[in-house]
């Protein structure tokens, strides 16, 4: 479980493309936003699933609701930067490897790097970001 995590810090950013290479089976993954002219990277998002690949198409779908779905498809889209700045590693779970909830990774790996992803947000304060925002437009608009 441990060492999972360990090989995802050992894993070259890619960038935000899903091709072939991309694996269909159980891991963790983790999306991260690289400063312009810069090779620094943070850690943006990190997730467990079924299928990464899979997952990583759920984010780029501009009906999904989850804030880093938001932010891939922005980063993504024309008026963005065409994902220039997004990257993304992974690690399968190979059989035998007993898989953890998320919140283990989670936890791991923001010990690990010092911060909690930025965009992995309680559904709860989903609600209440989004309420946020749309509080300032409106406020701003009148």
């Amino acid at each position: 479980m441990v060492d999972v995590c360990k090989k995802l810090f050992t894993k070259t950013w890619r960038p935000f493309v899903i091709d072939d290479y991309t694996p269909a089976g159980e891991g963790i993954y983790a999306i991260g936003w690289r400063y312009p002219k810069s090779d620094i990277w943070t850690f943006m998002y990190v997730g467990h699933t079924k299928n990464i690949r899979k997952r990583l198409r759920k984010h780029l779908r501009e009906t999904e609701k989850l804030t880093v779905d938001k932010f891939v498809h922005s980063e993504l889209s024309v008026t963005g930067n065409k994902g220039e700045h997004l990257g993304v590693r992974w690690v399968r779970e190979t059989e035998g490897v007993e898989c953890c909830p998320e919140t283990f990774y989670l936890n791991y790996i923001a010990a690990k790097i010092g911060y909690r992803p930025l965009l992995n947000i309680e559904p709860q304060m989903e609600e209440l970001i989004e309420a946020e925002i749309s509080y300032e437009v409106t406020f701003q608009d009148a």
